[in-house]
């Protein structure tokens, strides 16, 4: 019998079957031609790939069982053998190398914010944009994101009073096979009491500070607080708070916060007629004025629905500056309700304006308000922190909102007085309870249904019996499309249904023409309604996709939503291109706008992820294991390579590069951004634990591989798992920054603090056999070398500027417990805001979730994670509750043996 000759087969398998000419690219150009670019493959065992389709192969939907092929050589097996044990090695050794940089961050100075140029994240980036329709099983398949979520739990704690979100990251957290076993881990917890275990945290707590001090003295985190703080230390909430304590911890809240723009008025406001109160918070006139100057053309572009000249003279008819003595008192001139809604646009107002000249680096707060050089002393922003506009004046604009019926059909001006405040809670750095309640979408519904009520849905010039000046529709246009846009956004984020439906709206996009111009600056007003023009096509499209896959009852082919979801990649890559031309310094555009394209681009790509995310729970749960790898390293590629350049040095350079207005405007999406990366490391990390056990217990086979790749699968899942552990520190070390000023960016490093401690404890996976198998990534080797380069594009991308902020990696002694008294502070400082504002709502709800023991001598103890963690849902729907184990997490970092 004769043997056929073996030859090497240089066209892709689907042109070999057409008989097409292949130009030997993968994909090749006939397969992307055909739209079948995803299935194009090379048959022949010995086919290697050039360094440049390695790159490519992160979209790859090769079969999994078709593991990683050396080309072979039957003459000489010996240098097989090498090429083998080289790559090990050089495994082994990139293992270390990570385990090292973990262990002890090596900071990189890196001042100015510059594109990235690897190579391989170009060629990466360049298939990313060649976008192809996403792949699919069948036009007939149909997709429900709540179809999951109809029943109820037979757990009955976690049944909750709001029904269940599409996004929000409830398909993360309850359908994710690895989200599954954390989930299941935390319920198992349920009864285990964190009151009965707080003596053995007592211990815990009194060994890492007698290890943080040079004699066996033990002294007390809060008694060295008081000490290190002196009149600006913020006391521990208890039992008996009186009305003195709040006094005197609004005093100390105000001493500690002047850096970081939370500070609370000289004269307590207690029970003062309305128009007393207005006067107390209200700043001198000279501030007011200066403050202005800063909001029309820093914030305004964001905000624009307030008309310049009008708001200026009616704020001169309301507040009366008068002469008693030598003093220059204001006057407060109520003519009209009206006018209390004016105070109120005033008022938040001027604290956004004053919020905005803060940095989120403490250390350049205080240079400005303490300068070496004294030639600077009287620069505007030094000026505006020495007087500032305190938390009381929000509280003070929430009473002159209250005199109105929100309910009820109002005035246009109280539609604006209305936004503001909820534009107010939507940026507030002491604002953002997370994603547990249903605030977001109650205060959107009432503004749709003011605007509505008002007609802004419908354009001013169809109404022929109206005499409304230009000025007014222009005013309206804008207002509409804002909270359009608002509503957009905050699906996105919290996964609320979209109000504003496109078929129940015909409003004309802002338009420039003559005498409508709302602002002094004309030319100003003509660049910000090019921005509305510029980026309504994003806009609109993803609004669309929304307005489907919101829906309760909504069940879209997933033909649909795989086509819309590339669609609107293509529109994203023309319209706001990739995340380092927003990076490169760019005179050519207003600041104004070159923040809205980023936080556009962030908000969609986050869109994206979600999704894709869902996809790729869906079809590993059908089981078609191709697609499910496709979308899984989808929604990876974009949080992890196209968001990558999101990092402490954006953070360092947003100033110079994007204006003042950056901190205000964008701290909010990138929470939200630092949230998504750190869950998905996390679900990852879970599920590269779950892989790792199947291969140590020799079942190569549940993952599709084969027992002789074992050394070298476990040593990638080893590198992924750090990687996707540096990744998630990275992340961290961002939102330590933000924490600093930031509520909720603080309690997420809280939370994720304590989940970081779990990820890796055996007793997540011991006897459970089954849900760890499920779990287990059945990545083939040229999978996980591929994500592996990806990834460490990603962190090559990540650069830092002074290294770790406020984390427990690399600290000394003296700096670790600096740190932790820095975060009894914080945690002490949230507390109270949280108390005033329970009080100040009427809720009882506070004592029952922050209670402390006064037989406990150590009060740094009851300064625990357990608060925020249990009314903070880090997963998004996974209720931390009482699960708590009984220790400290943040204790638990610096062990007593360091």
């Amino acid at each position: 019998m004769t043997r056929k000759r073996i030859r090497s087969t240089l066209v892709c398998v689907n042109c070999r079957k057409k008989k097409m000419k292949c130009d030997r690219n993968l994909p090749c150009s006939s397969c992307v031609n055909a739209g079948i670019d995803l299935t194009c493959a090379y048959s022949s065992p010995t086919y290697k790939k050039p360094q440049f389709e390695k790159s490519l192969d992160l979209y790859s939907t090769t079969s999994i069982q078709n593991t990683f092929q050396t080309p072979v050589s039957e003459d000489n097996p010996v240098s097989i053998e090498l090429s083998v044990n080289q790559r090990l090695e050089s495994l082994r050794h990139k293992v270390k190398e990570l385990e090292a940089s973990i262990a002890a961050e090596t900071p990189t100075k890196t001042h100015a914010l510059t594109p990235v140029n690897d190579p391989t994240l170009s060629l990466q980036e360049h298939h990313v944009n060649r976008r192809s329709q996403n792949p699919i099983a069948s036009e007939e398949d149909t997709i429900s994101f709540l179809s999951s979520f109809k029943q109820p739990s037979k757990d009955k704690s976690r049944n909750i009073s709001y029904p269940y979100r599409p996004l929000q990251f409830i398909f993360l957290s309850k359908r994710d096979p690895g989200a599954k076993i954390f989930f299941n881990y935390q319920m198992s917890l349920k009864n285990f009491s964190w009151r009965n275990s707080k003596s053995n945290a007592c211990k815990h707590n009194v060994l890492c500070e007698q290890n943080l001090t040079k004699n066996s003295e033990v002294v007390p985190i809060d008694q060295k607080s008081r000490d290190f703080y002196g009149t600006s230390y913020i006391s521990k909430i208890d039992h008996n708070y009186t009305y003195s304590d709040t006094i005197e911890a609004k005093n100390a809240i105000s001493n500690y916060g002047i850096n970081l723009g939370l500070t609370f008025c000289n004269n307590e406001l207690g029970d003062r007629e309305l128009i007393d109160k207005i006067k107390v918070v209200l700043p001198k006139s000279e501030i007011v004025s200066r403050l202005l100057d800063i909001f029309f053309p820093t914030l305004y572009p964001f905000f624009p629905f307030i008309d310049e000249a009008s708001f200026r003279d009616d704020i001169s008819k309301i507040v009366k500056n008068d002469m008693e003595g030598s003093k220059m008192e204001s006057n407060i001139l109520i003519s009209k309700k009206k006018d209390l809604a004016t105070i109120c646009i005033l008022l938040i107002v001027l604290r956004m304006s004053y919020l905005s000249i803060f940095s989120n680096f403490i250390n350049q707060n205080d240079s400005v308000l303490n300068p070496q050089d004294k030639s600077v002393e009287n620069c505007e922003e030094r000026i505006l922190m020495m007087n500032p506009v305190s938390l009381d004046s929000i509280e003070v604009a929430e009473s002159c909102l209250k005199e109105f019926d929100l309910t009820a059909n109002q005035d246009l001006l109280i539609l604006q007085a209305a936004t503001f405040m909820r534009i107010y809670r939507s940026y507030a750095p002491e604002e953002g309870s997370g994603y547990a309640d249903g605030d977001s979408s109650v205060f959107n519904g009432i503004l749709i249904h003011m605007a509505n009520s008002l007609h802004l849905n419908r354009d001013p010039d169809y109404f022929l019996d109206r005499e409304t000046d230009e000025k007014t529709k222009h005013l309206q246009r804008k207002l509409w499309f804002f909270l359009v846009n608002a509503d957009m956004e905050d699906s996105i984020t919290f996964g609320t249904p979209i109000w504003t439906m496109q078929d129940n709206y015909d409003t004309k996009l802002p338009f420039y023409c003559q005498n409508n111009s709302n602002l002094v600056d004309i030319d100003f007003e003509r660049q910000v309604i090019k921005a509305f023009e510029y980026l309504n096509p994003v806009i609109s499209n993803t609004h669309s996709i929304l307005e489907t896959i919101l829906k309760v009852k909504s069940t879209p082919k997933i033909s649909y939503v795989a086509k819309s979801l590339s669609e609107l990649e293509n529109l994203i890559d023309t319209r706001l291109g990739e995340l380092n031309e927003h990076l490169v310094p760019d005179d050519s555009l207003p600041e104004f706008l070159k923040i809205m394209k980023l936080k556009l681009f962030i908000h969609c790509k986050l869109f994206l992820s979600y999704t894709y995310y869902c996809l790729h729970v869906y079809y590993e749960e059908k089981g078609i294991f191709d697609l499910h790898l496709f979308y899984l390293k989808k929604s990876a590629v974009i949080i992890f390579n196209d968001l990558a350049g999101i990092s402490t040095t954006l953070l360092h350079s947003s100033r110079q590069s994007f204006g003042r207005a950056f901190t205000f405007i964008m701290t909010p999406v990138l929470e939200v951004f630092c949230r998504m990366e750190i869950v998905i490391s996390s679900i990852i990390l879970i599920r590269l634990q779950c892989t790792i056990r199947i291969v140590n217990n020799n079942h190569l086979e549940a993952i599709g591989l084969s027992e002789d790749s074992r050394d070298r699968c476990i040593l990638n899942l080893q590198t992924l798992s750090l990687l996707f552990r540096k990744l998630a520190d990275k992340s961290i070390e961002m939102v330590s920054i933000i924490g600093n000023r930031y509520r909720f960016a603080w309690r997420s490093k809280k939370a994720y603090t304590y989940i970081s401690k779990l990820l890796f404890e055996s007793s997540i996976y011991d006897n459970n056999e089954q849900d760890t198998r499920k779990a287990a990534l059945k990545f083939s080797l040229n999978d996980q070398e591929n994500i592996i380069e990806l990834l460490e594009s990603s962190i090559n991308m990540k650069h830092s500027e002074t290294g770790n902020h406020n984390t427990h990696i690399g600290l000394g002694k003296e700096n670790k417990l600096e740190y932790l008294m820095n975060e009894n502070q914080l945690e002490n400082l949230w507390s109270h805001l949280e108390s005033l504002r329970s009080k100040k709502n009427e809720s009882s709800n506070y004592k029952n979730s922050h209670t402390t023991s006064n037989t406990d001598k150590i009060d740094s103890t009851d300064y625990s994670s357990e608060n925020m963690i249990r009314d903070f849902d880090f997963f998004g729907s996974f209720s931390f509750g009482d699960s708590i184990p009984g220790y400290n997490p943040i204790f638990d970092m610096f062990p007593a043996n360091s």
